[in-house]
């Protein structure tokens, strides 16, 4: 049990929430560039291509929300693990536990987020101009 905890908790210790901060920038600057693409082709008529507009817009936000609430949890975990190898303190141990977990459900479903949104992207495209 100890093993694949500690394993876990390796990449807070690891430095590894800058893949998470690079995909929050991108996510940021994909929406900045949907907008501008449908400001600019504006009045869209397709309601298939709206559908998946706005769907994409919602991941690309989602992810923007979801992947620096991860990076806080790292933080917040590696603090978590400090006070209990300072105290011995159980209570200390089972909240970085939970935490843990959190942190990897928002990571793999930020990633999940952002390519949902580029498929969405990518299909409302060939709805417009194909």
């Amino acid at each position: 049990m100890l093993d694949k905890f500690d394993i876990d908790m390796a990449e807070s210790r690891k430095g590894r929430d800058r893949f998470h901060w690079y995909l929050a920038t991108l996510s940021a600057a994909t929406l900045a560039l949907v907008i501008k693409f449908v400001s600019e082709i504006n009045p869209i008529n397709d309601l298939v291509s709206i559908c998946y507009i706005k769907i994409s817009l919602w991941c690309l936000v989602g992810t923007i929300i979801l992947s620096p609430i991860r990076n806080l949890l790292s933080y917040d975990i590696t603090s978590l693990i400090a006070q209990y190898e300072d105290t011995k303190n159980e209570n200390y141990w089972q909240r970085a536990k939970q935490k843990t977990y959190i942190r990897n459900l928002a990571g793999e479903f930020s990633i999940i987020l952002y390519l949902t949104a580029i498929i969405m992207l990518v299909l409302s495209c060939n709805e417009l101009f194909l």
